[in-house]
């Protein structure tokens, strides 16, 4: 999966920046992915990090011409009514803390913090290699061209110093297909890659059929580790549960 570096002869243990989905509240195979790739690549001797970067001031809405169309789709329309519903329904019914900060403080490394593309071009994480993935990073490309710009240039890692050896793992987009305005700057961007692997079989086809790139497809990140690794980890939380409940005064 990994490009190989050596030094002297040896296999080098690398610094490796992963750029992915990390700070949801609720989204448990978000978290779950992240921390799943993030320690897969501890166990094989690496030093990842999650790089700090959550997109909020990259995120722009469409333009309203395409938010117009968007009303007369039935099936776009329910799907946003029941996304109304649900926001609505959330702010009447106190969710239950669901520890998704204690998690990723206890068992995540995330380095940096940056909110906007800006950010990263100017002051680049230092790696040895970046990985863009898992989960659906590359959702941009169903999104306008022109207003999503600067989501395009993070997830496809174009704040890379020119050390940095870039690759993706098991890259969702959410479709089978991307907008054909992305295709031409999409295959010259993953030019520059090492290793490119996708998650669904169905975009790998897209991609080696339209001669955008020709990649692997990979698991979900959350495969890789095993399910002893797993319980591990859940009686590691009901330990801390228990020692809670019974600590004294």
């Amino acid at each position: 999966m990994l490009p190989k570096f050596e030094e002297n002869g040896m296999e080098k243990k690398l610094r490796i920046g992963v750029m992915t989905y990390w700070w949801s509240q609720d989204n448990y195979g978000q978290l779950l992915q992240a921390y799943a790739l993030q320690e897969y690549l501890r166990q094989l001797g690496h030093e990842p990090f999650i790089i700090g970067y959550t997109n909020r001031k990259d995120l722009k809405k469409s333009p309203m011409s395409e938010r117009i169309l968007k009303i007369f789709n039935p099936a776009r329309l329910i799907n946003h009514i029941k996304y109304l519903y649900r926001e609505r329904r959330a702010k009447m019914i106190k969710e239950p803390d669901r520890h998704f900060d204690q998690f990723r403080n206890e068992k995540i490394t995330i380095q940096g913090s940056y909110e906007e593309w800006q950010e990263l071009r100017d002051a680049p994480p230092e790696a040895d290699l970046l990985i863009v993935g898992s989960d659906q990073v590359w959702g941009v490309l169903n999104h306008s061209v022109r207003s999503n710009q600067n989501l395009f240039n993070s997830y496809l890692l174009k704040f890379a110093n020119h050390t940095a050896a870039k690759m993706s793992y098991a890259v969702s987009i959410g479709k089978s297909s991307v907008l054909k305005g992305y295709h031409h700057a999409l295959s010259e961007e993953l030019k520059g890659f090492d290793y490119i692997s996708v998650r669904e079989y169905q975009f790998a086809n897209y991609l080696s059929d339209n001669h955008i790139a020709y990649p692997n497809c990979d698991p979900d990140p959350t495969l890789l580790l095993s399910a002893n690794h797993y319980r591990n980890v859940l009686r590691d939380g009901v330990r801390d549960e228990i020692k809670d409940e019974t600590r004294l005064p």
